[in-house]
């Protein structure tokens, strides 16, 4: 996507640029007069090559062609010339901190640095926030424009949350895809590769976007977080579930970056292992100081209670702490405490939402960071009514509650919606009734919402035994099967875990290959994008003509269905029946000298031996490789049997093995045993099997877990430590993570013996009957009725036999899924596992396989680094931690990344360091989100009906309000380049007024004032220079009443003439402007008047004097077009002609004159505003290149009968040859071209297609006789 993103200094208000630097430039830039240049014959095409201002090069270039130029303001005459590659502005004023000689380079610079140095983030007093049009109480944590209609009360009152209806159940035209929150795209933007929701509900992938705290994109700025979800307020979105003091979930690291998830409760964390300490602002540092002292923290004078018990949480993290030990810091809380058995902490205010507090006990134990309760209070919104609580309702916090999740809070405290009927009498914007659900009982949702995969409710609405349907946009959603009706986004599909009770969201309805590691939609009309449409809209149908479909679609779908060699007795199975791993057939696989062959014969890598993870179907890699007394030839080549076993030992030593009291580890598996009626009982039927039954087909264990390599769960592939479910919950197949939790939760006396052995730690009663405190998922009830708190899955034994430890999975590996990384390691290819070329075959026909390609060579240069101190302007943290760290707190690595915020952060002249915005933000550090909306557009040229004398398409966008022009942007199109699918799509921002009537119409109107609109305009430039006006569309922007916004539409030409039809046929625009009807409006009564230059006015009836020779001959002067922001309402925009660019359209790309492309290649002006000199060769077939300088790669076959040969040329009938890439994770063949010849031709020579890049890496001669018979 081509972004219009324009990165500038945007000030929290008004202030006039000091700018007028005499004449001098700055940075050692020379300073020459218009007057000189001339003098010199230097034309203004070389002057902008200076990186000067496109301003003064446009203003030179008029000077040129009049000779004459404005006196009134003289310091306007001069160009400067910047010399230094890494210095730009208008007077060479700014400089780039680390030698880059562009914005997009010095970005990538600063944002590589944040990889590890992610703490940096909180040594500047920048976090982003959103200054919104209402009073807002939100708690110390100021708000993130994503938290205005999340779903979410964010602020006292919920005013948050007011008028949202509007976006939550709006209704899509029939030509577009809804997005989860309600917005819409065009239909050709679902599963594009694009993300084009703002949720990236569109597209298939992570929705949390963790990568966005490290690249700067369009897509992150723009990012909002669905319901279950917490945004840490740069583009990342944790998941609910997620462990806020830990920052875990099932295993894996989870947390913001920027550490606005733990910001004013630093204590109550850690992060990377490290504790925390909350300072000033709420950042959080992890260093041993002396806070008080420094300055950094002042709790103690604020409460001397608080800052003891921060002390006791960190183990004395701040040296000025009067405690060395958690327990000595608790007699200074017990006693500094003692008014209140509870301490709220944060003291201030509420940090999670505005109406909760974190409480701890005044007696407990201070080693555990997380907090006893929870705390309510406030005014809060509920359906038809307010509740204001005064006093505060107390509830315990489960040890397992993420701190993130907002479901539970509604749940306990009332149903936040706004209206009593939830609005179901209302209407959209475009006449249609609310689809409103009442599944939901804390929230009034769409119906859209109720099984997408995406949990909004508490009980949450995406169970197996939930069904919705969903026909207006059913096409779009996946569905299950035809008895499990459900409305599944792309973006839950392939995730590894199933939302369909067959897992058809997981895996091809036909072939069972997981759909994560196949099908990867990267950009529009791939065979994976193509493959994912079409599953997903066939899905509706019945299951007959879903099967024929895919059988049809035999170029979308067969890169799925088949198995290759290679993949077979490789551990991992492709099969929905498991054949490819079936041990009598892989007992004589040959294995490469690299890899370790299992008992069963499969080969695995050598570092998976004894990594705690089974790999192999009998555990000959892990605890089986205990009774293998010699390794065979294989294996005794590579590996040494006594040194790997005792490596073995280190891990399954009797300390970390549950049941070892019992088992002999060194012979036996310990386990629940399936071939007893009594498995709990172990005087009689000890918990043990023998390591020869693990992998042998029957199952010995409960729950299969010595088959769990062979066995498979439902459709989702390998057993693992899953569970499959008898006549419960629909024979599904349970993930590990959800077991024994809310989704299946375990019954005690009403569960099977099997979901027994799983959940068997959960019991809550001793078994006289009595209650224990053993409540919470991690506590565990050992067998021998003894309660341990906190027990469960701890690494350590710590009940009799060490069940606490039963069914595990070790803490350095993944929870989520079963050996997740291991298929992904086996799946990389080398060239060298495929022949580069052919020499003889076994019919005697000899080939030379030729292919002449160009390697991109990559030069990386060495960076320049340039260190300078850092700006004493701000005496901030960073300050007072680099004088204490000043070979760990870097310049580049804490300063640079962070200074502004998501900015950039340039050197100004002065020696302070200026900081220039993305749109998305604004104010000094740009600190402040701002509010906007963003474009997604590109032009259709299908009834476009081009003038061969026509160069390009310009279409001008304007973002209005009412008749006024706040800002406008150009985009152009060439229609040879943009033919068909290979259209550019534009991401455009708009910025809203922040100041005068326009912010007091934010205030005013929170409903929405729909008095702002966007507008396109497109022209025909010809290459004679002349401009004609060719269509309009209008759009008005219903939801203003949001922060961000995307305003996502195709435009698409009439297939008629618009200026012959409805009000046009009239005339209305006179004479001095064209008439254009709005082509995405219904009524023929809907016009727009062009009006030509100078003129404007509705009808074109007035003239502006001013554009008399303003712009450029051939140009359109616009009056009042360049928009309010520029600070001139009045100011003048000039549409310029083919190839002429700049505000007056003075200057002319001439770069196409001499034609730089070679080989009969055509030269395109490509007018990108990243690079205004830049053009686009065409190049005929057979050559490629930037300039057309490379012969495209020839592949020549010459072909030869040897003597002994079967075939005589006589007998041939006809010869093809198929060229082809192969997919590097499935190996399947990608046919790129295919010939077919009569006979046997002497030779074959292919030239890639334009579409093609390198040569196809195999090619398939197949040979035909006149018998029918087949050579290949």
């Amino acid at each position: 996507m081509t972004r219009g993103v324009k990165y500038c200094q945007q000030l929290n208000e008004s202030r006039s640029l000091d700018r007028k630097f005499g004449e001098n430039c700055q940075n050692d830039g020379k300073l020459w007069k218009f007057s000189e240049l001339r003098q010199i014959n230097l034309s203004a095409m070389d002057v902008l090559k200076w990186s000067t201002a496109v301003e003064q090069a446009d203003l030179y270039a008029k000077y040129l062609s009049n000779s004459v130029i404005s006196n009134e303001v003289s310091y306007e005459n001069y160009v400067c010339n910047c010399t230094n590659p890494q210095t730009f502005g208008k007077y060479c004023e700014y400089q780039f901190f680390q030698g880059s000689s562009s914005f997009d380079d010095e970005i990538r610079t600063q944002y590589q640095s944040r990889w590890n140095t992610s703490f940096g983030s909180q040594l500047h007093n920048n976090r982003p926030c959103y200054q919104a049009h209402f009073e807002c109480n939100f708690g110390l944590m100021c708000l993130d424009w994503r938290h205005v209609c999340d779903g979410k009360q964010q602020c006292m009152n919920g005013i948050d949350e007011e008028y949202c209806d509007k976006i939550e159940f709006n209704e899509c035209e029939d030509d577009e895809y809804r997005c989860t929150n309600g917005m819409c795209v065009p239909e050709e933007y679902w599963l594009d590769g694009d993300y084009d929701c703002m949720d990236y509900s569109d597209e298939v992938g992570s929705l949390a976007g963790y990568e966005c705290n490290m690249i700067p994109t369009y897509s992150c700025d723009e990012h909002v977080c669905l319901y279950n979800h917490w945004s840490c307020g740069d583009g990342t979105c944790l998941h609910s579930r997620a462990d806020r003091i830990n920052g875990v979930r099932n295993g894996n690291r989870e947390h913001c970056l920027n550490f606005r998830d733990v910001n004013y409760m630093c204590e109550a964390s850690t992060r990377f292992g490290l504790s925390l300490w909350t300072i000033e602002d709420g950042y959080c540092l992890q260093y041993h100081l002396h806070y008080n002292q420094l300055g950094l923290d002042r709790s103690s004078h604020k409460s001397l209670c608080i800052f003891h018990v921060k002390c006791a949480l960190t183990n004395s993290l701040n040296l000025d702490c009067k405690c060395s030990t958690p327990d000595k810091c608790a007699e200074l809380v017990d006693d500094a405490c003692r008014d209140s058995s509870l301490i709220s902490d944060p003291l201030d205010r509420p940090v999670l939402n505005p109406y909760t507090d974190m409480v701890y006990k005044r007696v407990r134990n201070w080693r555990n960071k997380r907090p006893d309760g929870l705390i309510y209070g406030g005014s809060i919104k509920c359906i038809g009514y307010q509740m204001t609580i005064k006093e505060g309702s107390g509830w315990g916090l489960a040890e397992m509650y993420s701190l993130l999740t907002h479901i539970e809070n509604e749940y306990r405290m009332c149903r936040p919606q706004y209206d009593q009927f939830c609005w179901n009498t209302s209407r959209t914007f475009n006449n249609l009734p609310y689809l409103v659900s009442l599944r939901c009982s804390i929230r009034c949702i769409s119906k859209y919402r109720v099984r997408d995969g995406i949990a909004d409710c508490y009980p949450h609405e995406e169970g197996f035994n939930e069904f919705n349907s969903c026909p207006r946009i059913q096409r779009h959603r996946l569905r299950c099967s035809s008895s499990e009706s459900s409305c599944l986004i792309p973006a839950v599909i392939g995730t590894l875990n199933p939302e369909c009770s067959n897992a058809h969201d997981e895996y091809d309805y036909k072939s069972r290959v997981p759909l994560v590691r196949n099908v990867i939609c990267q950009s529009r009309n791939t065979a994976e994008c193509l493959y994912l449409r079409n599953y997903i809209k066939m899905s509706s149908m019945n299951t007959t003509s879903l099967t024929n479909y895919i059988s049809e679609g035999e170029s979308l779908s067969s890169f799925l269905t088949k198995v290759p060699f290679k993949s077979h007795c490789d551990s991992n199975l492709d099969t929905a029946s498991g054949i490819d791993e079936i041990p009598h057939l892989c007992q004589k696989w040959i294995c490469s000298k690299k890899e370790y062959q299992c008992g069963t014969g499969q080969c695995i890598p050598q570092n998976w031996v004894c990594d705690g993870e089974w790999d192999c179907s009998d555990a000959s890699d892990e605890e089986g490789i205990f009774i293998i007394e010699k390794f065979n030839d294989h294996n005794s080549r590579i590996m040494n049997l006594t040194k790997t076993k005792s490596d073995c030992s280190s891990r399954y030593q009797n300390a970390a093995v549950p049941f070892s009291k019992i088992c002999d580890i060194s012979k036996e598996y310990p386990c629940f045993r399936s071939d007893v009626d009594d498995p709990f009982n172990f005087t009689t039927n000890p918990p043990c099997i023998n390591l020869t039954q693990i992998g042998d087909g029957i199952v010995n264990c409960l729950t299969g877990l010595d088959e769990r390599n062979i066995l498979q769960c439902g459709s989702i592939g390998m057993l693992g430590f899953n569970f499959v479910f008898d006549n419960m919950f629909n024979n599904v197949c349970g993930e590990y993570t959800v077991l024994c939790t809310e989704r299946y939760p375990w019954v005690p006396g009403n569960s099977t013996i099997s979901y027994d052995s799983v959940c068997f730690y959960q019991r809550q009663h001793f078994k006289n009957g009595s209650l224990s405190q053993c409540d919470s998922l991690r506590d565990v009830m050992c067998l021998n009725d003894v309660c341990i708190k906190r027990a469960r899955c701890n690494g350590i034994l710590e009940c009799e036999n060490g069940e606490d430890e039963y069914r595990c999975i070790q803490p350095e590996l993944t929870q989520v899924q079963y050996r997740p990384f291991k298929e992904t390691q086996l799946k990389s290819l080398t060239w060298n596992d495929y022949p580069t070329f052919a020499s003889k075959m076994s019919t005697g026909l000899k080939l030379t396989y030729t292919a002449s390609f160009e390697t991109e060579k990559l030069n990386i240069s060495t960076m320049m680094k340039i260190l300078y101190p850092y700006n004493k302007k701000y005496t901030s943290v960073y300050d007072i931690i680099r004088d204490l760290y000043p070979n760990t707190i870097t310049f580049e690595g804490y300063y640079l990344p962070f200074f502004c915020n998501r900015g950039l952060a340039v050197k100004h002249s002065d020696g302070e360091t200026t900081c220039f915005c993305s749109p998305a933000f604004f104010g000094e550090q740009c600190e402040f989100y701002s509010d906007r909306i963003t474009v997604a557009t590109h032009l259709d040229l299908s009834n476009y009906h081009a003038h061969p004398q026509v160069q390009a398409i310009k279409v001008l966008v304007t973002f209005l309000y009412e008749d006024e022009i706040i800002d406008y942007y150009e985009f152009h199109v060439n229609s040879l380049l943009e033919n068909n699918d290979n259209y550019v799509k534009q991401g455009i921002y708009f910025l809203y007024p922040r100041f005068g009537k326009y912010l007091q119409t934010k205030k005013t109107n929170r409903s929405g004032s729909q008095l702002y609109s966007v507008s396109f305009e497109a022209f025909d430039l010809y290459f004679n220079e002349t401009i004609q006006s060719i269509a309009t569309w209008h759009y008005p922007m219903y939801f203003d009443f949001l922060p961000v916004y995307r305003l996502s539409k195709i435009l698409r030409f009439s297939s008629f003439s618009g200026s012959k039809v409805g009000s046009c046929s009239n005339k209305p625009c006179g004479s001095h402007g064209t008439c254009q009807k709005i082509l995405n409006s219904n009524s023929s009564l809907n016009y727009f008047c062009s009006c030509h230059s100078g003129f404007y006015g509705k009808h074109c009836d007035l003239y502006y004097q001013e554009c008399l020779g303003y712009c450029s001959a051939n140009s359109i002067c616009k009056p009042n077009y360049r928009g309010i922001l520029t600070g001139n309402s009045k100011s003048m925009l000039c549409i310029c002609s083919a190839a002429r660019f700049g505000p007056t359209c003075s200057l002319k790309n001439d770069q196409c004159i001499v034609n730089p492309c070679q080989h009969g290649g055509s030269c395109f002006p490509t007018y990108t505003p990243q690079d205004i000199l830049n053009y686009t060769c065409l190049c005929a077939p057979s050559f490629t290149g930037s300039h057309c300088e490379l012969a495209r790669g020839l592949v020549h076959i010459r072909m030869n009968l040897s003597t002994n040969s079967l075939l005589r040329p006589m007998n041939i009938s006809a010869l093809t040859i198929a060229f082809n890439n192969y997919n590097p994770k499935t190996f399947a063949f990608l046919m790129q071209h295919q010939q077919v010849h009569r006979n046997l031709p002497l030779q074959i020579q292919l030239a890639y297609s334009r579409k093609l890049i390198t040569a196809p890496t195999i090619g398939l001669l197949k040979v035909w006789t006149k018998r029918c018979e087949y050579y290949g």
